[in-house]
C-alpha cells in the first residue's frame, strides 16, 4: 500500500486498541508506505498507545515475521483548547513516531491547552518512535516537539524508546519548544 499523505481527525470516541496514524503492514512481505502522516486529536478517551507514523505488525505467523512500513514525514498535535477530562483522555502512551517503524524525515509533535487531569496515569509522550520486537532496529530524521499553555502528567522523552530485548531507536536532532 502506498500514501502520498494520510490525514486522520480524531473528535470523540473511545478507543481500546491502539491508534495509527499513518499505515500499517503486517507480516513479512507487505509493505506501507507514507508520505505524510498528519494526526489530530481533539477529543477522545484513549486505553492504548497512540502512533502518528506507522505500524510493523507480527502476522501471528512468529517472532521475525514483521512487515515493513515507510513514512517520511509525521505531524502529531493533540490540541485540548475545546476539551475536558471526560471527553480527552489518555491511559496510554504516546508516540509521534511509529511502531518497529521509523520516520526517515522530519517528526513534528505539538500539544496545547492539556491539562493534568486529561492523563489517567503517568504515561509517557515520546516524540520518536517506539521498537518492541527484539533486536528492532528503529531510525527517526529530525524530531520537533512544541508544548503552549499545557500542565501534562507525564515522562516528556525527546526521542523515542526502545522496549524489545536488543532493540535500538535512534533519533538525528531533536528540539524541544
Amino acid at each position: 500500500v502506498e500514501d502520498k499523505e494520510t490525514n486522520l481527525k480524531i473528535s470523540g470516541g473511545t478507543f481500546d486498541g491502539f491508534v495509527i496514524g499513518g499505515g500499517a503492514a503486517a507480516g513479512t512481505g507487505n509493505t506501507s508506505t507514507v508520505g505524510t502522516s498528519n494526526l489530530i486529536i481533539k477529543g477522545g478517551i484513549f486505553n492504548s498507545n497512540i502512533y502518528a507514523g506507522g505500524a510493523a505488525l507480527e502476522s501471528g505467523k512468529g517472532k521475525n515475521d514483521i512487515g515493513t512500513v515507510s513514512v517520511s514525514n509525521s505531524n502529531l498535535i493533540i490540541d485540548g483548547t475545546d476539551a475536558t477530562k471526560e471527553n480527552l483522555n489518555f491511559s496510554g502512551a504516546i508516540y509521534a513516531g511509529g511502531l518497529d517503524s521509523g520516520i526517515s524525515e522530519k517528526i513534528t509533535l505539538t500539544l496545547k491547552n492539556l491539562t493534568q487531569d486529561m492523563f489517567k496515569s503517568k504515561g509517557g509522550i515520546y516524540g520518536g518512535s517506539k521498537g518492541s520486537t527484539e533486536g528492532a532496529l528503529v531510525k527517526d530524521g529530525d524530531i520537533e516537539i512544541n508544548i503552549s499553555n499545557s500542565h501534562i502528567y507525564a515522562d516528556i522523552l525527546g526521542g523515542g524508546g526502545a522496549f524489545g530485548k536488543s532493540s535500538k531507536v535512534k533519533a538525528k536532532n531533536t528540539k524541544i519548544t
